[in-house]
C-alpha cells in the first residue's frame, strides 16, 4: 500500500521537473496515505478470510486519494478558490472514520453470527425430538451424605505480608490464601461458600478437578454470583478424567472495541470478547486445538471442565511421559497442539489466565450441541 505509490514518487523526482512534478505531488500524496492503510492493517488484526475485501478496500482508499488529489492540483492551475479546501485532510478523516466503524462491524458479525448458530443448534435440538438441557440441571451428587464436608467463608479482611505490611484483602476463612481442602480420590465433597461481606459477588472455579458443568463456578454462566449474606452449595466426587475436532486459536494484539470501548487489546482469530465465536462439539468427540501466540506477551490458556494432553509444541511432538494439564503458558512465537476428550457436558468458559487479558476480552466458550444457557435474571426497577 505505501511501497509501489513511494517508489513511484522516487522515480519521478528523480528525473526532474516539468510535467513529471503533478505526477510526483500525486504519487507522493498517496504513498502517505498508503502508510496510513499500512500502519492500520499492521495495528488492527484482520481476519485472514477477509482479505480480498480488505485489499480491494484499501485499493479504494489509494485511488479516491489519487483522484482528490489529481482535481485539487487541476484547481490550484486554474487558481479556483475550491483549491483552498481541506480536500486531503477530509478524506483521512473519512477514511479513518470507516476504518474504525468497519473494525466495529468486524468484531461484531462473529457475536452475532455465534449466537444465531446457537440459537439454531437448540432449535435443531428440540425440533429433531432431542431435548434440551440446562446448564443447572448438571450438578454433582444431591443425593447421600457426603463423605467430607467444608465451609469456606468469603469476606474483606486484614492479612501481614512476609515484609511486615498490613493491608485489606479478600479472604476465605480470615486468611489468604485460604485453607487446603483435602480429601480422598472417589470421595463425596461438599462445599458450602459464604458470602460474607464482598459486594462484587463471590463463586469458586476448582482447578486441577474436573467437575459437573453447575459446580464450575462461573457468575452468569453456570451460576448466579454469591451476593453478601448469601451460601452456594457445591458438591462432586473428585476423579481423574481420563486421557472430531480441530480448531485453531492464534492469540494476537490489536485494536479492538473491548467492554464497550475501542482501545488496544489482546485477540483471538482476530477479534475479542463476545466476537470471538463459540466452539462447538457433541459428547465423545476427541477434540484437537492449536493455540498459536503471535502476541508479544505470554498468554496462559485455560480451559475449564477438562483436561489437556499436550501433543507438540512448534511442531515437535513432545516425549517421555504424557503432559497433561488445565493450564498451558503460551509464550509469543509458540505454538502448542493439545487434545481432549468432550465428556463433560456443559457451557464451558476457556480464557487466558492473565486476568487483566481475560477482562479486555481474551475469553470465549466451548459449548455441547444441545445445552442452553440460564436465562437472564430479572430485575425489578427500584
Amino acid at each position: 500500500m505505501a511501497i509501489l505509490p513511494l517508489a513511484v514518487t522516487i522515480v519521478l523526482a528523480s528525473r526532474g521537473a516539468g510535467t513529471r512534478v503533478v505526477g510526483t505531488r500525486v504519487a507522493g500524496q498517496v504513498a502517505a496515505v498508503g502508510m496510513l492503510v499500512s500502519a492500520y492493517l499492521a495495528w488492527v488484526p484482520q481476519d485472514p478470510a477477509d482479505r480480498p475485501l480488505v485489499a480491494a478496500f484499501s485499493l479504494v482508499v489509494l485511488a479516491a486519494t489519487a483522484a482528490v488529489a489529481v482535481a485539487r492540483l487541476r484547481l490550484q492551475a486554474a487558481d479556483s478558490r475550491a483549491a483552498r479546501l481541506p480536500w486531503l485532510a477530509t478524506l483521512t478523516t473519512l477514511a479513518l472514520i470507516a476504518a474504525i466503524f468497519g473494525l466495529y462491524v468486524q468484531n461484531q458479525a462473529p457475536a452475532q453470527a455465534a449466537g444465531h448458530a446457537h440459537h439454531r443448534s437448540s432449535l435443531e435440538s428440540s425440533a429433531a425430538g432431542r431435548p434440551s438441557i440446562a446448564v443447572a440441571s448438571l450438578t454433582g451428587l444431591h443425593q447421600g451424605k457426603p463423605d467430607v464436608r467444608f465451609t469456606l467463608v468469603a469476606a474483606h479482611g486484614k492479612i501481614r505480608l512476609s515484609s511486615g505490611a498490613q493491608i485489606d484483602a479478600l479472604t476465605f476463612n480470615g486468611a489468604s490464601p485460604g485453607p487446603t481442602l483435602r480429601v480422598r480420590q472417589g470421595q463425596l465433597v461438599e462445599v458450602t461458600l459464604v458470602n460474607t461481606d464482598v459486594a462484587e459477588g463471590v463463586t469458586v472455579h476448582w482447578h486441577g478437578v474436573d467437575v459437573p458443568n453447575a459446580e464450575d463456578g462461573v457468575p452468569g454462566l453456570t451460576q448466579e454470583a454469591v451476593r453478601p449474606g448469601g451460601r452456594h452449595v457445591y458438591r462432586f466426587v473428585p476423579n481423574p478424567a481420563p486421557a472430531t475436532r480441530t480448531y485453531d486459536l492464534v492469540m494476537d494484539n490489536g485494536s479492538a472495541f473491548t467492554n464497550g470501548t475501542f482501545s488496544w487489546a489482546n485477540t483471538v482469530n482476530g477479534a475479542s470478547g463476545a466476537a470471538i465465536a463459540t466452539l462447538m462439539v457433541d459428547r465423545g468427540d476427541t477434540v484437537r486445538m492449536r493455540f498459536t501466540n503471535r502476541g508479544i506477551i505470554d498468554h496462559p490458556m485455560h480451559l475449564h471442565g477438562h483436561r489437556i494432553r499436550v501433543l507438540s509444541r512448534n511442531d515437535a511432538p513432545v516425549t517421555g511421559s504424557p503432559w497433561w494439564t488445565h493450564t498451558l503458558n503460551v509464550a509469543p512465537g509458540e505454538s502448542f497442539e493439545i487434545t481432549f476428550t468432550a465428556d463433560n457436558p456443559g457451557i464451558w468458559m476457556d480464557h487466558c489466565h492473565n486476568f487483566e487479558h481475560a477482562a479486555e476480552g481474551m475469553l470465549w466458550h466451548l459449548a455441547y450441541t444441545g445445552v442452553i444457557g440460564p436465562s437472564p435474571a430479572r430485575h425489578d426497577a427500584e
